[in-house]
């Protein structure tokens, strides 16, 4: 999916949207791979095309802080383009990833001629912020078990029913610790529910998924 196919830069003016095109540029990683890491100087705007990129950062030594998933038409690395600042995260692929990369310069040249292009990027900002405080405000209404079970089907929607991920990423997600978190994928098997393999959950009744993200168990 190239950029026109996302919300953000189709909404930019035409004039943006073919300067980007014209100098941005299609880059591969390797899972694993770091993007950008904490401290660097801003270099880039990025998209997601292909694969996941995970924004991560370490409040305490050998702790992992998950801030966010960056997924297909997912832009990312916008608040140091907007305070020149350095990053205050990791930036990491999860997986093998394409991303479209707008290197900074690209974006002061074109500021010259439209300096509101920063009040664009700020909107992904803006996004990034609302998806925090959304996350915040089920993190504080929802039980585990229904935020389990509202990622679950989240992700199964998106990855037609078998999920490929790390339980440090899900546990971070739903707000929970791993110990918590194995406990509560261990009932949901039992139940059948969903089955588990390393590295990979298989939804296997979405129905009573739903039911339990709704809070409406009995």
């Amino acid at each position: 999916m190239m950029p026109d196919e996302d919300g953000w830069f189709g909404a930019l003016p035409e004039a943006a949207r073919a300067f980007f095109r014209a100098r941005g540029r299609l880059k591969t990683y390797r899972a694993g791979s770091r993007v950008y890491a904490t401290g660097d100087p801003p270099d880039a705007l990025y998209r997601v095309v292909a694969g996941e990129v995970r924004l991560v950062n370490y409040p305490v030594p050998g702790r992992e802080l998950l801030n966010l998933v960056a997924r297909p038409g997912d832009w990312f690395g916008e608040l140091s383009i907007i305070d020149r600042k350095p990053r205050p995260h990791d930036a990491v692929s999860a997986g093998a990833a394409t991303l479209f990369v707008v290197p900074l310069a690209v974006i002061e040249d074109y500021a010259r001629e439209d300096a509101a292009i920063y009040g664009r990027i700020a909107l992904i900002a803006c996004a990034h912020q609302r998806a925090a405080l959304a996350f915040i405000a089920n993190t504080l209404s929802k039980s585990r078990r229904a935020r389990l079970a509202e990622r679950l089907l989240a992700w199964q929607r998106d990855a037609d029913g078998t999920l490929h991920v790390r339980q440090e990423e899900l546990a971070a997600q739903i707000g929970s610790s791993r110990q918590r978190l194995n406990a509560m994928l261990a009932e949901l098997r039992r139940s059948g529910i969903i089955a588990t393999a390393y590295g990979r959950i298989a939804v296997l009744d979405a129905a009573r998924l739903a039911v339990m993200a709704d809070g409406n168990e009995g």
